[in-house]
């Protein structure tokens, strides 16, 4: 199964999209983002693809920024509808 990771500008962001991805039964994992991808926060989320639409409508729905999502050190780009 391929994994994204979501990348955030703050570390802050990071913890509360962690916190809202828990609550709403979101596998997730925190990790140390990859020099290559960004050097804004420093960590970054990692879930299934499958739960990236999920991850995405929750997140904006509570207001917590996104810098960028990646798959295999690619932008991935979120198609809406």
């Amino acid at each position: 199964m391929s994994k994204i990771l979501i990348v955030f500008r703050s570390t802050h962001g990071a913890i509360k999209a962690e916190k809202a991805l828990i609550n709403a039964a979101i596998a997730c994992t925190v990790i140390p983002v990859p020099r290559h991808i960004s050097a804004e926060c420093g960590i970054a989320i990692e879930i299934n693809e499958a739960d990236t639409r999920t991850a995405h409508a929750l997140l904006l729905k509570q207001s917590i920024p996104v810098a960028m999502y990646h798959e295999n050190g690619e932008r991935y780009d979120i198609e809406e509808g």
